[in-house]
């Protein structure tokens, strides 16, 4: 632990070694044959009390294995499900860099439940080819249900890719009956641990050599029973006073009581300086050299002979239950055994007030080393709670720079409940987490009792960056403009996640109120300013720039702000930041009318799993099932429905549903079942809330299920509606809304036998929508545009761009016709038929476009649905299909 890397506080690496085996080594080949021959069972249990040598013989058994094996040893500070499952993943990493990588980028997520972690991880392991032994040590230290229901996911449908070796000293609450009955479990319990007699004989030949009376010391491990720990014990009590009075062990009750008698007549015994040590070490879960000095004032160790290294020496010579943690020997603990007893004299001799200085001590350390989780820990244990709190400070802002806030969560979770409302730091931190879930309520609450805590200017600084946010999202551009001014008045330089997020709703807001040119410039300034100083909340700035972008209608600006947002997620190790970076490059596919390529961006996205903003999971969501249903997938569709609706619920955010359930109406449109449409409209609740980023917007939808029902009272109620809603796109200078907003205008105003209003609106979306090529919006408002599209192409109007709307919605439309009867074998249409004789001529994809002046993502879309329509999977497939069904002439011979 003395050398320590930038994230050693993220992942105690020394957590992740297999104990080294003992020089004394008693070799058990009956054991390790009966693992070996059991290894096609996804589970082998290793279950017996303290010092029964489990952890050294598992070890023995995956060191002589021929499968590859990552070790996790846990304790008590592993009770929590996100900080468990990072050690769980960083474990497989060693083994399955590419599976573990995947999950590992899920963990800045949401709290997911443990059955959905079950499957994901499941999952990555059907798509790995390596088979691994995962070792999880001391697995009785776990408590937490959500652990237990995650291990239960992984061996109710076990991977053959991985093994699990569990070592405990209890049955763990998994399902073991079940596992049992199955015949997917070996058991190995106290009983076969046991050292037989001829074992046992072996060991303190090992340890004694022939200086031993064997009818002496005979009398006495009988009683031990075979146990590993209190034959080590009892030799080494032995050894240091050969007259102990091994006697008395007749009158202690209970193997327990037998180690403690013999752990005091071991450690009484020790030089006094290395005794000192000892004991002070033990507050402990894993310590070092440099570690144990530091347990020592400087005084202290002046006045001392030995040091820490002198230490470390001296333990490993007397093989007094030490483990080795690592490859170089700079992390060790102790048998859990031995250190009990140590912290028992501990506690005799010293009392609280001593062992609180240590933990101060041990904190300091830690701190000053990056162990960050475990230097508040022990803060905590020292009762330190302004020393704790002081080490969320220092730290959190890094965190926040990094996406980090798995890591944030589990820091406040140490902390007692009223610590965290009398702490404004913690309080801050709390706010922004709830900020980044969109839990706005919960964050508003926490920021006005914020503010009567007189926090410093800095925190007020972040309360209002934070404040500007909900301002913006409730389109109130004016308030969020000047909380964003106020909060940069007061936030220090230092302060760099809290600043660029309060440049990003400042350029936000100052784009809402019209200033568009002004917003890019305020976005492009911090930028240059962050990259010269290679910041890592360079994301937050290019995603302001994709907001913007995308509000603008702007797709090369929204492809280009994309792609940079997603390569500075990456480069920043920002999972989140590459989520939503997909999701941004699908949208702008999408309205470019590349579906496939959208569908590919979509499900990058969702990869991730459940983003820890959860609106903009939800926004891909929606925005992947609408894109498969226009390609004819729509198996799946309402299964992931049902899923996503079951997941808000579970991770404490039904209020996202609003999305979902207007998703599920615009679908219910689609496959012209309008009673649930209509069901839905007239009981919705719309939302006031900024739709800059959103993909689906219900009061849109609403307005299309209005249209559908063409009732004169429906029609004024969509024009209404849908007026409200255009004014204030205009006002606000959304773009993309807007143009949406213009189309459905349109097709009431011709329903409403308006043709000059119809023209006037269709045409002003057009000219909206021709300069960043936002093409897809007129496709999904559908074929009733077409007659108004042509009206509009013979005034001269967008001719090119109109041509290309036309085709859209003409192979959108056979594409829904194709799969909502299956066994009607439809014919291709038109440009089908020539992009299938262009196929014929073995044209490429990208001269294909050229030849019709269309983009390559258009021609893979015609393709696609050429392949559907013909049943094959391959172009000479296709070509041959054409010839055969007459599509295509027979070739000449």
């Amino acid at each position: 632990m003395d050398s320590i890397s930038p994230d050693s506080s993220l992942i105690l690496r020394t957590k992740m070694h297999a104990p080294a085996l003992p020089s004394d080594l008693v070799s058990r080949e009956r054991l390790i044959k009966r693992m070996d021959q059991n290894l096609d069972r996804p589970l082998t249990l290793v279950c017996a009390p303290a010092g029964y040598g489990k952890s050294t013989l598992v070890s023995h058994w995956i060191k002589s294995c021929n499968l590859p094996f990552a070790w996790l040893s846990l304790d008590a500070s592993d009770n929590d499900l996100e900080g468990f499952l990072h050690y769980f993943f960083s474990a497989i990493q060693t083994v399955c860099p590419h599976c573990a990588a995947n999950l590992t980028g899920q963990l800045n997520s949401i709290k997911l439940p443990a059955p959905l972690w079950s499957n994901y991880v499941l999952n990555e392991l059907e798509e790995s080819d390596q088979r691994f032994v995962l070792v999880l040590d001391d697995y009785h230290e776990i408590r937490n249900s959500d652990i237990h229901d995650f291990l239960a996911g992984l061996l109710g449908h076990p991977s053959s890719s991985m093994h699990l070796a569990l070592i405990c000293r209890r049955d763990p609450p998994l399902p073991l009956h079940r596992l049992r009955a199955r015949n997917l479990i070996t058991e190995m319990r106290s009983r076969s641990l046991r050292f037989t007699q001829a074992e046992t004989h072996e060991f303190i030949f090992a340890k004694m050599g022939s200086e031993y009376d064997t009818l002496e010391l005979d009398k006495f491990t009988g009683r031990l029973e075979g146990w590993a720990a209190g034959l080590r014990l009892l030799l080494l009590a032995y050894r240091e006073q050969p007259e102990i009075p091994l006697d008395e062990l007749s009158d202690i009750p209970g193997a327990a009581g037998i180690a403690r008698f013999l752990a005091n007549e071991v450690i009484n015994k020790l030089p006094k300086e290395f005794r000192e040590i000892l004991l002070r070490s033990s507050i402990m879960d894993r310590f070092s050299a440099s570690l144990c000095e530091a347990l020592f004032t400087p005084e202290e160790m002046d006045s001392m002979e030995m040091s820490g290294e002198d230490f470390i020496e001296r333990l490993e010579a007397a093989n007094l239950f030490v483990v080795d943690l690592d490859d170089e020997q700079r992390g060790l603990r102790y048998h859990h055994m031995f250190r009990d007893a140590l912290g028992e004299l501990l506690i005799q001799e010293k009392g609280a007030v001593y062992i609180a200085q240590l933990h101060q001590r041990a904190s300091n350390w830690l701190s000053q080393n990056c162990f960050i989780d475990e230097a508040i820990r022990h803060a905590l244990s020292a009762n330190d709670y302004d020393g704790a709190v002081s080490l969320v400070q220092e730290h959190r802002q890094e965190r926040m720079n990094h996406e980090c806030w798995t890591d944030l969560k589990r820091w406040l979770r140490m902390f007692p409940d009223e610590v965290v409302e009398e702490q404004p730091e913690l309080l801050i931190t709390k706010a922004w987490i709830f900020n980044t879930q969109q839990f706005w309520e919960k964050e508003m609450d926490i920021l006005d009792r914020l503010e009567t805590k007189e926090p410093s200017d800095s925190i007020l600084g972040e309360s209002l960056a934070l404040r500007a946010n909900l301002a913006a999202w409730a389109g109130d551009a004016e308030k969020s403009l000047a909380l964003a001014d106020r909060g940069l008045d007061l936030l220090p330089e230092e302060c760099t996640y809290a600043r660029t997020a309060a440049v990003m709703f400042k350029a936000w807001s100052t784009h809402l109120l019209g200033n568009g040119e002004v917003a890019f410039r305020l976005l492009d300034d911090a930028i240059a300013q962050t990259r010269s100083r290679e910041l890592a909340s360079h994301p937050l700035l290019h995603f302001a720039s994709c907001v913007l972008s995308y509000r603008d209608a702007d797709l090369p600006a929204l492809f280009d702000s994309a792609n940079k947002y997603l390569r500075s997620g990456q480069e920043g190790g920002a999972s989140e930041s590459e989520a939503i970076g997909n999701y941004f490059l699908g949208l702008a596919s999408y309205y470019q009318n590349d579906m496939l390529r959208a569908q590919e961006y979509f499900e990058k996205s969702l990869s991730k799993g459940p983003f820890f903003s959860m609106i903009y999971y939800v926004q891909c969501v929606c925005a992947l099932e609408l894109t498969q249903y226009a390609l004819g997938k729509r198996d799946a569709i309402k299964e992931l429905l049902l899923t996503n609706h079951q997941l808000l619920k579970e991770v404490g955010n039904p209020g996202l549903t609003y999305y979902l359930d207007a998703l599920e109406a615009q679908l219910n449109l689609y496959k012209k079942n309008l009673p649930d449409a209509i069901r839905w409209a007239t009981s919705v609740e719309l939302k006031t809330i900024d739709p800059s980023t959103l993909f689906l917007y219900p009061p849109v939808t609403k307005i299309k299920v209005l249209i559908e029902i063409n009732t004169h009272s429906s029609r004024d109620r969509a024009v209404a509606l849908c007026s409200q809603l255009l004014e204030s796109a205009r006002f606000t200078h959304n773009t993309r809304l807007a143009i949406e907003l213009l189309a459905l205008h349109a097709i009431l105003d011709q329903d409403r036998g308006k043709p000059e209003d119809a023209r006037a609106h269709l045409e002003e979306a057009l000219r909206l929508a021709e300069p960043g090529g936002w093409m897809r919006v007129f496709v999904d408002v559908g074929p009733r545009l077409v007659p108004l599209l042509q009206i509009s192409r013979r005034d001269d109007v967008s001719t090119d761009f109109i041509d290309q709307i036309v085709t859209a919605i003409e192979e959108s439309n056979s594409s829904k016709i194709a799969s909502e009867d299956d066994e009607r074998e439809d014919p291709l249409t038109r440009r089908e038929l020539v992009v299938i004789e262009l196929l014929a001529e073995d044209l490429t994809n990208h001269e294909i476009a050229d030849r019709l002046s269309i983009t390559t993502g258009t021609v893979k879309q015609h393709i696609y649905h050429i392949y559907q329509k013909l049943n094959v999977k391959r172009r000479y497939q296709a070509v041959r299909a054409a010839r055969e069904k007459g599509i295509l002439p027979k070739e000449t011979a």
